[in-house]
């Protein structure tokens, strides 16, 4: 079987909803030691001020040779045009809290290796390291096929498959409920989706067998008719909110050259309940360094990225598609699992030939966040 792990995923484009929770403020302790790094970690910026215009909900416009403005612009709802910074620690999860709220008792679990539980067909991770990771999967959750909604083409002859659809076992909505429901129980009340798409049981089998047909998958991995018992399945994406504002979800490498996963979370559902559940990076805010402070508008975030692409050789001709203001999680201290939680520019540009490409921007100050 194989087995599941966390991963970095290439920079898809999401949109979001506007609607968020408010900023998690779940109790952890804190060793003074840790406490000590965070408070003396200076932190240098200059705050542009402006007119900030927080009505404009598009923005049309040219920015420069072979880039044109055409984008929606997405901020949480009431936005006011302020953001705090924050110092974070990575969120672990207690084991008993997680397996109850997924029907496991711990006690019946055997345990092959630290932090990895088992139980019949179901397997429990739990990273306790500076990144907090924690996976569980059924043998269907590690079956299942990860959908790419830019490969829906593929399965023009499917009905029922992708956002806004509903399947017979249960409706999208009842969908999110139940995954949202079982995250606030195991610990994260400040989730939100991204996306939901219904996967119909034609679906899993025309994966499944032309992964056989390409050798990745044998005919005894497949599950087959268990589809049809099982109803098919819907796959979510998830984040988490600090003050309404979402968490960056993708992944990143970081300046030392460590790769990080993103904030997204992943779930799988199906008839018979959840079949998977992929958490990365979460974090859960202390303190903060910088009170709620002005940060630039979708206007004034521009010409900053004007300045960069008027400094590269463009071979393409890009639209910015779209603008959204997110936090984004900076290291302060990688051993320790300490986070700084920085308002951003989160700017999405198509290209016609060269795709989609995602810069992001201190919301604050304009530095690019590389």
């Amino acid at each position: 079987m194989k087995k599941s792990i966390f991963f970095l995923e290439g920079i898809m484009i999401v949109m979001l909803l506007s609607a968020c929770g408010s900023k998690d403020v779940n109790n952890i302790e804190e060793t003074k030691e840790i406490q000590n790094i965070i408070e003396n970690e200076p932190i240098e910026k200059e705050t542009m001020t402006g007119e900030n215009s927080w009505d404009e909900s598009r923005i049309e416009d040219s920015l420069c040779d072979n880039v044109i403005v055409n984008a929606d612009v997405v901020v949480p709802e009431g936005f006011q045009g302020v953001a705090a910074v924050y110092n974070a620690g990575v969120q672990y999860f207690q084991e008993d809290a997680v397996m109850n709220a997924l029907g496991v008792e711990k006690a019946k679990a055997t345990s092959p290796a630290e932090g990895l539980y088992q139980y019949e067909d179901q397997t429990f991770g739990f990273d306790n390291s500076a990144t907090g990771n924690f996976y569980y999967y059924s043998k269907a959750g590690d079956s299942y096929k990860v959908f790419n909604p830019y490969d829906i083409s593929e399965y023009a002859g499917i009905e029922n498959l992708g956002e806004g659809k509903d399947l017979d076992f249960m409706s999208a909505e009842e969908a999110e409920n139940k995954v949202l429901d079982t995250l606030a129980d195991i610990g994260i009340g400040n989730a939100v989706i991204l996306h939901t798409y219904a996967l119909p049981v034609e679906y899993h089998k025309y994966r499944e067998e032309e992964e056989v047909k390409s050798g990745y998958l044998t005919e005894s991995e497949q599950l087959g008719e268990q589809w049809d018992v099982l109803g098919g399945c819907y796959e979510l994406e998830l984040t988490t909110c600090y003050d309404n504002i979402p968490l960056y979800e993708e992944g990143y490498v970081a300046a030392d050259d460590s790769a990080f996963n993103g904030g997204k979370i992943k779930a799988v559902i199906s008839k018979n309940g959840i079949e998977k559940l992929e958490i990365p990076n979460q974090y859960v805010a202390n303190d903060t360094v910088t009170e709620a402070e002005p940060v630039l508008s979708p206007s004034e975030i521009l010409p900053f990225l004007k300045t960069k692409m008027e400094n590269i050789i463009l071979t393409d001709t890009y639209t910015v598609e779209k603008l959204r203001l997110c936090y984004f999680s900076s290291v302060v201290n990688k051993g320790e699992g300490l986070f700084r939680l920085i308002p951003a520019w989160e700017i999405t540009l198509k290209g016609e030939t060269d795709g989609d490409v995602v810069y992001l921007f201190q919301a604050d100050d304009g530095v690019e966040i590389q």
